[in-house]
């Protein structure tokens, strides 16, 4: 974390790691079934992954008929939708976005899309740094220095 002295005590900014991303059935299975080492045992969850995709995305099933909410679109659509709605978060908000292409869960044109609708939609400042080498939310790990570098030209751009 950038303590306030780094930052001078400047306004908010968003930063993104492998993020967003937009449900899919690879996206579905690959996230429940990372831990899960034999090829076998991760096939088994393919078949409940694939009814839960078709179910809300095909037939249309809302996902207010769900305990946990009630929005018309599933979380992660509504989630990008919010991003990108300067009633919610001002155009005036830098934002960082670190992606990567070996990315198995979000992945990098995923990534490319929203920057790309975030440019269109007027959001001001947009950084963005992909590394190739990092999986899922690694980022920091793979190349910490990069990692701060970035998030640090993010404040100063303020």
């Amino acid at each position: 974390m950038i303590s306030e002295s780094e930052s001078g005590g400047l306004g908010p900014v968003f930063v993104f790691d492998s993020a967003p991303g937009r449900v899919s059935f690879i996206m579905l299975a690959r996230s429940f079934t990372a831990g899960i080492k034999s090829p076998i045992l991760r096939s088994l969850f393919y078949v409940p992954a694939g009814l839960t995709v078709f179910l809300f995305k095909v037939v249309g099933l809302r996902w207010w008929l769900l305990p946990f909410g009630s929005r018309e679109k599933e979380p992660c659509s509504q989630m990008w939708d919010d991003l990108l709605n300067p009633t919610l978060i001002p155009l005036t908000t830098p934002r960082l976005y670190f992606y990567s292409m070996s990315d198995l869960l979000v992945s990098g044109e995923t990534v490319e899309e929203h920057v790309e609708e975030a440019r269109e939609v007027g959001v001001m400042t947009i950084l963005t740094k992909r590394d190739d080498q990092a999986a899922h939310v690694s980022h920091l790990r793979v190349d910490p220095v990069g990692y701060w570098a970035a998030v640090r030209k993010l404040w100063a751009i303020q």
